[in-house]
């Protein structure tokens, strides 16, 4: 829960939405907070932020994949993504 507040307050949430969300013993149970506030956007943040990471640890890598995140609930609905997910499964395509 500790990363989904910290970026929540990144993002400008309210302190009562990371009280909330920081008492969640699930990120499922944290999720319907987050809607309830407006801040669903979180998820394609976080998808950014992955990548951002991984190319930070591969940034001596000669030649860098290419890092594309996207989140996914557990009953397998689309939460976010770090760009369009079309996009992403057009370049996946054989």
């Amino acid at each position: 829960m500790e990363t989904l507040v910290a970026h929540l307050a990144l993002l400008g949430a309210p302190l009562e939405l990371l009280t909330l969300v920081g008492d969640c013993d699930t990120t499922e149970a944290a999720m319907e907070h987050i809607e309830a506030y407006g801040f669903g956007h979180i998820y394609n943040h976080l998808a950014r932020r992955i990548c951002l990471r991984v190319m930070q640890m591969l940034r001596f890598t000669k030649t860098p994949p290419v890092c594309d995140a996207i989140l996914f609930s557990f009953d397998n609905h689309i939460l976010g993504s770090n760009r369009p997910v079309d996009e992403i499964a057009k370049e996946l395509q054989c």
